[in-house]
């Protein structure tokens, strides 16, 4: 009988991870496999992971008469160029397009979750949040907002004053909506949404996806994702983190289940349990479904092994079974398990687009 186990329970695993490797979703272990089985908390980070991680600088304000705009931006691309966050990119994107050449900085620091400081010129610039100038009691009253669902926006300070601001946009990524809803109605998890960007404009992503006002937390450093997921934990719950930055990475340590994706950080992809590798988060739905399906298979493979052994048991012990037959129902047993466990192998490859993976197909044995 244990023979039969030792077969089938490994052949159930390995067909469920090749088959999610042939979706474009790489599983790293059985163990991983199994938590993704009893996820019932997903916890998506915003940028990048439930936007499309491209924002696009949108306007540029100057917010003092003697600095023009272009002037902002110029000092704004001087103090992000060659940083790697996709709003540093966006910013000296935007520079380029309209001419704007980066010049020149020194002793430039990043703050994870804030923003730069840096030298230019002789002058000390910050470009960041609206938390990095208020640690640098840098006051912002009185500056203008962009409308509720306007974007988020960075500010550029010179030399202890904001000298002017620029809005951008992140827009979800087309396939978010769908898979939040698939998520909360189809799996039953509890959806959560973290982001360091401002209330405002977390709600606003948070509204058009269907993620609970509740369960959205702005503003929040690295530090205080992991908090989230490990209070969630503390609760009860077996919590997927989603995250695809330098920024998500203690949040990613301390999930049941961390999930990235093939063009995540380095460091974020290698951490990760679980890498979308199509960058597509259809798959993500798709991996749950194989985890339980996985667990199914073992549960049945168990039954099929056991069961028949121990029937073939109690007929030899009342002299109804002999030796030979025997043998035949207990190799038989192990081939019908094994057999069992391999059919994740036979489901079709789903061609990218073709609706929320792992939802459309039944969910069942």
């Amino acid at each position: 009988m244990m023979t039969g186990i030792r077969v089938s329970v490994p052949t159930a695993v390995l067909a469920a991870l090749t088959s999610a490797a042939r979706q474009g979703i790489l599983i790293r272990s059985g163990r991983a496999l199994e938590q993704l089985a009893g996820v019932d908390a997903v916890v998506f980070d915003k940028t990048g992971t439930l936007t499309r991680g491209q924002p696009t600088i949108v306007a540029v304000e100057a917010l003092e008469d003697e600095m023009p705009p272009e002037e902002v931006l110029a000092l704004a691309a001087t103090v992000e160029q060659r940083l790697t966050h996709p709003v540093a990119e966006a910013v000296v994107r935007y520079a380029r397009e309209r001419g704007v050449s980066p010049g020149r900085r020194r002793g430039w620091r990043y703050a994870i979750g804030l923003g730069v400081r840096a030298t230019v010129e002789g002058k000390t610039v910050l470009v960041g949040s609206d938390r990095l100038l208020k640690q640098e009691g840098i006051g912002l009253h009185g500056l203008p907002q962009p409308a509720d669902g306007g974007g988020s926006r960075i500010y550029v300070a010179t030399d202890g004053r904001v000298c002017g601001a620029m809005t951008y946009l992140d827009p979800p990524r087309p396939e978010s909506e769908q898979v939040v809803a698939a998520l909360s109605s189809s799996f039953g998890a509890e959806v959560h949404l973290l982001t360091g960007d401002q209330s405002r404009t977390a709600l606003a992503v948070a509204d058009s996806l269907g993620i609970d006002r509740e369960n959205t937390h702005a503003e929040l450093f690295p530090e205080d994702k992991a908090a989230v997921v490990r209070g969630l934990r503390a609760a009860g719950k077996t919590v997927a983190f989603v995250g695809d930055g330098v920024n998500d990475l203690p949040a990613l340590a301390y999930a049941d289940i961390s999930v990235s994706f093939g063009g995540a950080t380095d460091v974020a992809r290698e951490t990760a349990d679980v890498v979308l590798m199509d960058d597509d988060l259809r798959g993500l739905p798709h991996a749950i479904t194989a985890g339980r399906h996985a667990l199914r298979l073992i549960h049945q493979n168990i039954g099929i092994v056991a069961g028949t052994n121990l029937a073939a048991l109690g007929l030899a012990v009342a002299g109804s079974l002999g030796p030979v037959a025997a043998a035949v129902i207990h190799n038989g047993s192990t081939i019908l398990a094994g057999a069992n466990g391999l059919r994740p192998l036979a489901e079709p490859v789903l061609a990218r687009g073709d609706g929320v993976r792992g939802v459309d197909r039944q969910d069942g044995p």
